[in-house]
């Protein structure tokens, strides 16, 4: 049972009699016409003189007489009930958030703002789930829902922040850090949560003048420059803008081909997003496919085996992309059969899947072993027999533990290890004969090629 109520029914049960008492000892026992000593609090009305029979105490004016009685001690004791009160509320707050949530935001965004203050900011993170609002959205984007503006800022204080936050990014331009991507991040998101064009337009100038500047430098061929990967990586990713993704996809094309692998894989997943939606980056994706790198031309089979593209060009990119089994790169070879399983029907891909179980092409090989082990892994787990998994599947996966590619070897052992055991048995003697076969780097897979010998010795004869 929570122990809340404890806390805040002490803090405000404390809050209220000091608050009571307060009152009591400032304002309670007012003169109302009566004259009294200041000092001793003597009834004066009959006194004819301004000084006290009683104490000895004279006044300058008679007025200091109509004085309202304050008891000083009551006082420090109220003041210690409401200091009571605010240090059980305080301890609370700080045991299920953090001190820092007795700061007022707007003090924080201020620290920030005018002290430079990176403490304040990310105090101000910190409390109220921003951080987590922040991240999932930027996850998700550009297909995710805007953001809600309920984790405890206004929408000034929002406004405020995120001219704040764009004021440090433009001090000293170009700033390529991973603080400046860090801040343009969060106004990145400010500028979703709030629907403000405005702020998205400043930010998305300010990637763009960090992209030119990036841009520059490759093309001058200085090979010493090594940005922050952290800051490259959400230029790239936020300069997806969806109000023009064809100038988006334009705008991180040079990364495309730039030599640097990191970049390449950065840009192209920027590109291969918006290639859903827009005919122009789905044309880009396609432009790919033809690349003089062996890089990009890998990179867009990946993605393009991953997700889908533009309707408009989907026809001319299976044109493209039918002939690149015959591609010079295995790596290229590899993502054929997936790019392809999105193209043709159920039939015909498994025609395909079943042709290629029997190719000595080691990228082909590998490429088909991989949707094979996707369409083993997604049956359904009622059906103990896997019924539309055919026999020469299963051969074929055998058949590939003999080969001599250690990623081919490494799939097919854990595509083999999902196949009901009562129908990988009739391959024992072939499955013994490549557990002997495997090299000493495969520790691993042995282990799992005995468990599957195992199951098979247990089964009743």
């Amino acid at each position: 049972m929570s122990t809340d109520w404890l806390f805040w029914g002490s803090a405000l049960l404390a809050a209220l009699i000091g608050a009571a008492l307060l009152l009591w000892a400032l304002f309670s026992d007012r003169s109302r016409g009566r004259k009294r000593c200041p000092k001793c609090w003597y009834d004066m009305d009959r006194s004819p003189t301004l000084r006290c029979s009683e104490c000895g105490h004279e006044v300058q004016r008679e007025r200091k007489l109509f004085k309202t009685r304050r008891r000083w001690r009551w006082v420090v004791v109220s003041a210690g009930l409401l200091l009571l009160s605010g240090s059980i509320a305080g301890y609370r707050v700080t045991q299920t958030e953090s001190w820092a949530s007795l700061i007022p935001n707007t003090v924080l965004i201020a620290g920030f703002r005018y002290g430079g203050s990176e403490g304040a900011l990310d105090l101000l993170l910190e409390q109220d789930g921003i951080n987590d609002g922040v991240e999932a959205f930027l996850f998700m984007h550009p297909f995710a829902e805007s953001p809600q503006a309920d984790n405890g800022l206004y929408q000034w204080q929002w406004r405020w922040l995120a001219d704040s936050l764009l004021l440090r990014c433009q001090e000293d331009e170009p700033v390529l850090s991973l603080e400046s991507s860090h801040l343009l991040r969060l106004v990145f998101y400010i500028g979703h949560l709030l629907d403000d064009d405005d702020i998205l337009d400043r930010a998305y100038s300010l990637i763009v003048l960090q992209l030119d500047w990036v841009y520059d430098i490759l093309e001058s061929q200085q090979r010493d420059f090594s940005p922050p990967r952290g800051a490259v990586d959400a230029l790239i990713l936020e300069s997806i803008d969806l109000r023009d993704p064809a100038a988006s996809a334009d705008r991180v094309w040079p990364f495309v081909n730039s030599e640097n692998l990191w970049y390449q894989k950065r840009s192209i997943s920027t590109i291969s997003t918006l290639a859903i939606e827009n005919e122009v980056a789905a044309r880009r994706m396609i432009e790919m496919l033809s690349h003089h790198l062996e890089s990009v031309r890998h990179l867009a089979m990946y993605y393009l085996g991953r997700q889908a593209i533009h309707e408009s060009e989907r026809e001319r990119l299976w044109q493209t992309v039918q002939p690149m089994y015959k591609d010079e790169s295995p790596r290229v070879r590899m993502y054929w059969p997936r790019v392809m399983r999105s193209k043709l029907s159920d039939e015909e891909m498994l025609a395909l899947q079943l042709e290629l179980l029997l190719t000595d092409d080691p990228g082909l090989r590998l490429g088909v072993l991989g949707t094979v082990h996707d369409l083993v892994w997604s049956m359904n787990p009622s059906d103990p027999d896997m019924a539309d998994i055919p026999e020469q599947f299963i051969e074929g996966i055998v058949r590939a533990l003999t080969f001599d590619d250690a990623k081919v070897v490494s799939t097919a052992v854990d595509t083999l290890a999902l196949i009901p055991v009562h129908r990988a048995c009739r391959y024992e003697p072939s499955i013994r004969a490549a557990r002997e076969q495997i090299g000493e780097g495969f520790s691993q897979e042995k282990r799992e090629l005995d468990e599957v010998l195992r199951q098979i010795e247990e089964l009743p004869n």
